[in-house]
């Protein structure tokens, strides 16, 4: 029983055409789903998935589908602990020249207090 598209998307035509397709582990060709601009690349895949899944619980024949938001996501997660690590060694290097707990703990906090005050004040500046 063939899937219509229509049955689990919406197409739009565009400016741009994307030729050709991905093509699957078993050499068919597969289509190819792109996330608009604007819209979260892990949340669009885990919904595409999701489907994807539903589907395939109702027609096991079809191929397993591929997604490259795993790397994305393990990208965030990467960031976060990169981020975490360079304050616990900025937060000790301050502890090393300061000597002095009380004034490294005052330096710690300003700075990410700041930052985020900053970013709130040019946030809302360019909010119409």
């Amino acid at each position: 029983m063939p899937i219509q598209l229509k049955e689990i998307a919406s197409v739009d035509d565009t400016f741009q055409r994307v030729t050709g397709s991905p093509a699957s582990t078993t050499g068919r060709h597969a289509p190819g789903v792109y996330k608009q601009s604007g819209q979260n690349t892990v949340n669009v895949a885990e919904a595409v998935l999701k489907e994807i899944a539903e589907i395939q619980r109702t027609s096991p024949d079809r191929d397993p589908p591929t997604s490259n938001s795993a790397s994305t996501s393990g990208g965030h997660q990467q960031r976060r602990l990169v981020g975490h690590v360079g304050s616990v060694l900025a937060i000790m290097a301050l502890l090393v020249f300061l000597v002095n707990f009380r004034s490294t703990l005052v330096v710690a906090l300003s700075i990410p207090i700041s930052l985020i005050g900053t970013i709130a004040l040019i946030y809302f500046a360019a909010s119409p």
